[in-house]
């Protein structure tokens, strides 16, 4: 290999770097990371790290919650100490049902949001929500933050739809409602993609095309 073709090599894995490292400055999606997080209430912050919890005086943006209603699980937006939150839901007469949102499924502004949203229904309602025990899917969540409105979701399953601890007197009765897998929202107020994450961070694309450099050099010798 010439000398000019091991600059132009060289010229071309800087300018790669430096073309991801701008890329990766632009990036807009905040993601939780990997969670696993189980509960009959579950509270959750998007703009802090503060982790899921099961304390009612945890900073936070959302809930789930197994005791609406007395029984019925349901997703809420709560006013936490830097944003508003709420979830994206449908009407149904007087109750409303927050769609199961699937990977790849675009969550903006088209939808509705609002305060709160059933995960499920009884059979006494009609038509039935889309939730039913046992699925795992995304809600879908807008927040507003210094007046803008962003927009996120939330990794979630709904285990079972029994009553919740606090109210039912069989030690036995299911618990763990909710298991909560992580969530993400997009600070640029466009619309996300359900289980969108953030592109690999700016060091670890670096990293890759130093590996790709060191691998053109041990090739050349």
């Amino acid at each position: 290999m010439n000398n000019q073709l091991r600059g132009k090599i060289f010229a071309y894995g800087v300018g790669a770097g430096a073309a991801a490292l701008a890329t990766s400055a632009q990036a807009t999606v905040h993601y939780s990371g990997p969670l696993n997080f189980s509960g009959d209430v579950i509270y959750f912050d998007v703009l802090n790290s503060v982790p899921p919890s099961n304390d009612s005086q945890a900073v936070d943006n959302f809930r789930f919650d197994s005791s609406n209603y007395g029984q019925k699980p349901a997703a809420y937006g709560l006013t936490g100490s830097n944003a508003t939150g709420s979830v994206a839901f449908n009407s149904v007469g007087p109750f409303k049902y927050t769609p199961e949102f699937r990977s790849g499924d675009t969550i903006g502004a088209q939808l509705t949001f609002g305060s709160s949203g059933d995960l499920n229904n009884f059979a006494s309602e009609t038509p039935a929500g889309q939730w039913q025990v046992g699925d795992r899917g995304f809600l879908g969540l807008e927040i507003v933050v210094n007046g803008q409105t962003d927009y996120g979701w939330a990794d979630v399953s709904l285990n079972n739809g029994g009553t919740p601890p606090s109210r039912h007197s069989n030690p036995d009765d299911p618990t763990g409602q909710f298991t909560l897998y992580g969530y993400a929202y997009d600070d640029s107020g466009l619309p996300i993609t359900a289980g969108a994450i953030p592109e690999p961070s700016s060091l670890a694309l670096l990293a890759v095309g130093a590996a790709g450099v060191a691998a053109l050099r041990r090739r050349r010798k």
